[in-house]
C-alpha cells in the first residue's frame, strides 16, 4: 500500500528474513520484543505481531511456536526443581524461577497454565459446549442444590443435618400476654 512505507520496509524485511528464523527464536522462548529487535531496526513489535497474522499457515506455526516455547520453559522449571541446592535461600530463588517459568508457560499456551482446567469442550468446529453450565442446567431443572443435597442424603453419601435449637431461639408466652389477649379489644 502506498501510503505505508513503514509497514511495507518491515514486512519486506520480514518475508526476506523468513517465517523460520522468526519462529525458531519464538519457540526458544525470546520474547516478541526481543525477535523483532534481531529482525532489524525498523521492525517493531507491534509490526512482527501484523506480519505474523497476516497470513492464517503463519498464525498456525505460530501458536507451534508458542507451544514449543511453553514446554521449553516446563522443563527449565522441571531442571530448576531438581538441581536446587538445599539451602533456605537457594529454594525461595528457585521457588520464584520455578513460578515465573510456570506462568509464562502458561501464558504462551494453556495447556501448561496451573490450576483447574477449562470446562468447554469443543464438539465440532464452532460449537462449544461448558460442562458445568450443564451441570447447573440439570441442578435447575431438579430443583436446584436443595434438590441435589436431598438425593444425596438418601443415597447415604451426605449425612443428615443436625437441627440444633437454642433456648433464646423459642418463643415463651408470658402469662401476662395471655391475659391480654383474652380481654375483649374495647375494654381498658
Amino acid at each position: 500500500m502506498p501510503g505505508t512505507p513503514k509497514w511495507n520496509a518491515a514486512r519486506d524485511l520480514l518475508d526476506m528474513l523468513g517465517e523460520d528464523f522468526v519462529l525458531e527464536q519464538i519457540a526458544e522462548g525470546i520474547a516478541l520484543g526481543e525477535v523483532a529487535r534481531s529482525c532489524g531496526p525498523c521492525v517493531s513489535r507491534r509490526m512482527l505481531t501484523r506480519w505474523i497474522y497476516a497470513e492464517a499457515e503463519r498464525r498456525e506455526h505460530y501458536r507451534e511456536a508458542r507451544h514449543a516455547a511453553a514446554a521449553l520453559l516446563a522443563e527449565e522449571a522441571k531442571t530448576i526443581s531438581d538441581t536446587v541446592r538445599e539451602e533456605r535461600d537457594a529454594i525461595a530463588k528457585a521457588r520464584e524461577r520455578i513460578g515465573t517459568r510456570k506462568w509464562l508457560a502458561g501464558v504462551l499456551d494453556r495447556e501448561f497454565a496451573p490450576g483447574p482446567k477449562s470446562t468447554t469442550v469443543e464438539l465440532h468446529q464452532h460449537q462449544h459446549v461448558n460442562i458445568q453450565e450443564l451441570h447447573l442446567d440439570a441442578l435447575r431443572a431438579k430443583g436446584g442444590p436443595a434438590a441435589l443435597n436431598t438425593a444425596l442424603r438418601e443415597r447415604a453419601v451426605l449425612p443428615a443435618p443436625e437441627i440444633v435449637v437454642e433456648a433464646s431461639e423459642v418463643e415463651v408466652e408470658s402469662e401476662e400476654e395471655e391475659e391480654s389477649d383474652a380481654s375483649p379489644s374495647g375494654e381498658a
